[in-house]
């Protein structure tokens, strides 16, 4: 077989192993000398690899079957396709396994059937390579389909969250706790969080004293002088300490928070100095 030429080499049916043992090595041969057919190998790869994530898997209609059947006997009827085939045909089908007949005018048409192979190839040749060129295009045009989709899905994602931050920054209260004479250099924040059942309270201390042993900072909520626990803290040895809780009811309903440093958990009044507190809520 002759060596191909770029124009001549169908590389897609090379990488898809399309090609017969003799047709292959020559392309090889080819491929590994030619920096264009290398590029466009490393584009087919890539495409192969990427196009099946990124397009989505199409059914066929249910009903395919019926319209390519129904179609093809549009154009010829079963009996249509008994009568016009050659007495030849039919005495070949009729005939003994093994047995072989020659129409007339076969060894006539020899000569002429080659030279429509060879025209036949050469234009398959012409439009494999079309395509072969045009299918990097394609492919690029369709993944900057799919990136332009997913960049409008992106857009719409980022505008429900500024809208979902919207709706937090509106349902958040968040207040500093200020420092008692007892700890001068204390500092806190509390976070209220409005929910569908009630809040989510977050109070935070630091630059506090450590507890020590069962010591605790106990966290009050007032409601028109009405004193009720949230729950109790223990910090780090550096003086930090968080505290989480979901309230509802009468328990979510406060207007101060106060913060002392109790012997233990097991206080329901204040017993220890109050170190800090807010009356801004």
């Amino acid at each position: 077989m002759s060596e191909y030429t770029c124009e001549d080499i169908d590389l897609l049916a090379y990488l898809q192993e399309r090609l017969t043992g003799v047709e292959r090595e020559v392309v090889s041969r080819h491929v590994a000398t030619c920096l264009t057919c290398q590029r466009d190998v490393a584009q087919l790869e890539q495409a192969q690899t990427l196009l099946p994530s990124a397009l989505a898997p199409v059914d066929p209609p249910v009903d395919l079957k019926a319209i390519v059947m129904a179609e093809a006997f549009k154009q010829r009827s079963p009996q249509e396709v008994l009568r016009q085939r050659s007495p030849e045909e039919v005495l070949r089908q009729r005939s003994p396994v093994g047995t072989t007949y020659v129409s007339s005018n076969a060894y006539a048409s020899t000569d002429a059937s080659e030279n429509a192979d060879g025209a036949s190839s050469n234009g398959r040749r012409k439009r494999t390579s079309f395509a072969r060129r045009m299918l990097p295009w394609s492919l690029s045009a369709a993944l900057f389909l799919v990136s332009l989709v997913l960049t409008q899905q992106v857009v719409h994602d980022r505008q429900q969250v500024n809208g979902l931050q919207a709706q937090l920054a509106h349902a958040t209260t968040a207040v500093a706790l200020q420092p008692t004479h007892i700890l001068q250099n204390a500092s806190g924040k509390a976070v209220v969080i409005k929910t569908g059942s009630g809040i989510q309270l977050i109070v935070y201390i630091s630059h506090v004293t450590p507890t020590r042993g069962s010591e605790v900072y106990h966290v009050w909520l007032l409601n028109h002088g009405t004193r009720h626990s949230a729950g109790i803290i223990t910090t780090s040895s550096g003086g930090t300490g968080v505290l989480q809780v979901s309230l509802n009811g009468q328990h979510a309903q406060f207007d101060a928070i106060g913060i002392t440093l109790e012997p233990n958990a097991e206080t329901t009044e204040p017993v220890g100095p109050k170190v800090l507190g807010t009356n801004t809520l």
